[in-house]
């Protein structure tokens, strides 16, 4: 992990950008964002997870 205001970035491979929003929201974080970084397959794509420990 990270000590708390640390960051994390987590790269993931999903088929929506906000696939793993519910999940990371159950942890204590201060700030979370996302964004699209690219194309995969037609149905699939890359996302990174800016993840601010709270």
């Amino acid at each position: 992990m990270t000590r708390p205001g640390g960051m994390i970035h987590l790269y993931a491979l999903v088929s929506h950008e906000e696939e793993y929003v519910p999940v990371l929201r159950t942890f204590p974080l201060k700030k979370l964002e996302h964004r699209y970084v690219r194309s995969y397959s037609p149905d699939r794509f890359h996302v990174v997870y800016d993840i601010i420990r709270g």
